[in-house]
């Protein structure tokens, strides 16, 4: 209706990565999907994306660091734990292609994205949700599953490979994120009960 261009108010408030809530989200579930490593490799997935985020690197620097193995023995000596299995971890590194690499960080990031934005839709006192395909490839039959429900509740569950979840992605790989229902964000404002989304 011309009355938004967004539903972040203040221009002071950007939804990037250094966003407190998206890094509250890598810093507890990052990693979590990743197969076929032991949790040591995951924990040092982990810190990697939550500090390459902290220090504002891109993902391709994140890509390039984690291959490197770059703080991996700093990392493993915080706890006795990561001592005793630095050099599986070391050897898991080293075995993960590019490609993998490149999966688990997008991935990761996309998903904490999309966890913050259903964050932020209860914030501003919205109370519906939809998956939404972005890209020019065609969506795959559980995200076109997940966009035909349309507008559900916030709290509704959505399908994915690796169980019902809230908000994408779905998938590695995936071109899907959540958006709001345009006519609800326009009744808020008009009847006053809009709440400015600060981030914090």
């Amino acid at each position: 209706a011309g009355e938004l261009a967004s539903p972040i108010l203040d221009p002071n408030v950007v939804f990037r990565l250094t966003n407190k809530t998206v890094l509250e989200e890598l810093s507890k579930y990052a990693a979590r999907m990743v197969t076929n490593v032991n949790d040591g490799t995951k924990y040092y997935l982990r810190r990697m994306l939550v500090s390459g985020i902290r220090q504002g690197l891109t993902q391709e620097d994140i890509i390039a660091r984690i291959r490197a193995g770059v703080d991996i023995k700093e990392i493993l000596d915080d706890n006795v734990f990561m001592q005793r299995v630095s050099e599986t971890v070391k050897s898991q590194i080293r075995g993960l292609t590019e490609t993998r690499i490149r999966s688990i960080v997008s991935f990761e990031i996309r998903s904490a994205e999309s966890k913050a934005w259903l964050k932020q839709f209860k914030a501003m006192g919205l109370i519906q949700k939809r998956w939404e395909h972005y890209g020019s490839d065609i969506p795959c039959e559980v995200c076109q599953a997940n966009m035909d429900v349309g507008d559900v509740p916030l709290d509704y569950k959505f399908e994915s490979v690796f169980g019902p979840t809230e908000a994408p992605l779905a998938h590695p790989h995936g071109h899907c994120g959540i958006t709001y229902n345009e006519e609800e964000l326009k009744q808020l404002i008009r009847d006053g009960k809009f709440t400015i989304w600060t981030g914090e």
